[in-house]
């Protein structure tokens, strides 16, 4: 009898044994999964709220006189402009709909907002159980009201209680600002069809972009490490050949390039991967924990396949004075799901010093049409080419080579096709890169 109890004893200490360890190598939670992403005391900055994330991709500042003016994330006036936004957003004291046609005059000296990720906006002017996705803001210069376009093409009038009038001076006032005007059925080339699905803005003047340099931002390695492995004993480093250094213990891996650039997955099913404002304001918490905000990164909907909050894949990119740089990467791209970042990849350029000086372009009407000619070669397709998005910016050839090229670029956005390159100082067609 006493042998029989002996052998059960050993036999549930056996079994015991090989759960404890089952459960000690494959049962562990992950490092970022142990707690939440917002109890971590190791973030590289501070984190960026949704509504901090969510930013118009132009500010346009219509004077009244057929003129607009354009400006985008970095420069000094787009920063303007978003603050009087959120400062009409707070003085709202009533919200109701509107007709586009009796009460909205297009024709109003104003600024203009344009949302492509549209900004969330609840329970305000009177309405707290409303909720609204903006995708176009317009402040006029005079008067105390402002109004709204929806993500559901619907429009609605506010009633502010009071205006920056001293902000929206600094647009009235501001000289020397380039002059644009906007693209119609003459700046087609012959026998190509185009839907503009937004306003787009050719200049009026002929540009020069400064000679930007860029170089890789560099952090803490180590640091970076202990954020993603909780416990580092565990942990392989394996030396490739190309030079990459991968850190793995089995459930998290990292890839670390001969560039600089991180790579992260995780161990796990691809199913439940979040989308929307629920994986942004995750992004937000996880990239501050995961190498830190850089100044000048914003939010980037480059065009997809699908409506832009319904995508798993969430990009930013760095920009310097307006102009974004822009790889097939992009700078930093993630993808989220409920415990954190299933996949995460940054290879982020940043601004060094002052610019060397400025350089002669193409004109952006030549330009539009060179791009469109040669999206409309890759389109292939017998319908209308939806044109998007037309601007000015820098592209980073081969982003993860060890000897970084920037060339300064026209990006032509064609929803359905992608963002088709053209070498700004050249007018040659460079690529055309699908995300």
């Amino acid at each position: 009898m006493k042998e029989k109890i002996k052998s059960a004893a050993l036999g549930l200490l056996v079994l015991t044994s090989l759960a404890l360890t089952y459960i000690l190598w494959y049962g562990s939670p992950s490092h970022e999964f142990s707690q939440p992403i917002a109890s971590e005391m190791i973030h590289f900055s501070s984190s960026r709220s949704l509504t901090d994330l969510i930013t118009p991709d132009r500010v346009v500042f219509y004077p009244g006189d057929d003129v607009h003016h354009v400006f985008r994330p970095g420069q000094e006036l787009f920063q303007v402009g978003v603050t009087l936004f959120k400062s009409s957003l707070q003085e709202t004291v009533h919200v109701e709909p509107a007709d586009a046609e009796t009460d909205i005059n297009p024709e109003r000296a104003g600024i203009r907002l344009d949302f492509p990720y549209p900004y969330p906006l609840e329970g305000q002017g009177g309405q707290e159980d409303s909720f609204f996705e903006i995708t176009q803001f317009f402040l006029p210069l005079e008067g105390n009201e402002a109004w709204f376009i929806t993500s559901k093409g619907d429009y609605f009038l506010l009633r502010l209680g009071r205006v920056r009038h001293e902000l929206l001076r600094r647009f009235s006032n501001a000289e020397e600002l380039p002059p644009y005007r906007l693209a119609d059925a003459e700046d087609l080339p012959p026998e190509i069809a185009v839907d503009f699905v937004r306003d787009i803005y050719l200049p009026l003047e002929k540009l020069s972009l400064p000679v930007q340099q860029w170089e890789q931002e560099r952090f803490d390695l180590d640091r970076l490490l202990k954020v993603f492995f909780i416990d580092m004993s565990l942990v392989r480093r394996i030396e490739e050949k190309d030079g990459a250094v991968i850190y793995t213990d089995g459930q998290e891996g990292v890839r670390i390039y001969p560039d600089g650039a991180v790579e992260h997955t995780t161990a796990g099913s691809k199913e439940g991967i979040l989308s929307g404002d629920q994986a942004l304001s995750l992004a937000g918490e996880i990239i501050a924990l995961y190498g830190g905000w850089a100044p000048g990164v914003y939010l980037w909907a480059p065009p997809g396949s699908e409506p832009v909050k319904d995508r798993q894949q969430l990009f930013f990119v760095p920009y310097a004075g307006g102009s974004p740089l822009v790889s097939s990467e992009g700078g930093i791209s993630l993808t989220v799901s409920k415990r954190g970042a299933q996949s995460y990849f940054r290879n982020l350029m940043v601004p060094a010093d002052e610019p060397l000086g400025v350089m002669t372009i193409v004109s952006g009407p030549a330009a539009f049409e060179l791009a469109l000619e040669y999206a409309h070669e890759e389109w292939g397709g017998e319908e209308k080419l939806p044109v998007h998005g037309f601007y000015l910016g820098y592209y980073l050839r081969d982003p993860l080579s060890e000897l970084k090229q920037v060339v300064a670029a026209w990006f032509l956005e064609v929803e359905g096709l992608g963002l088709a390159v053209i070498n700004a100082a050249n007018g040659l067609p460079v690529t055309v890169l699908r995300y």
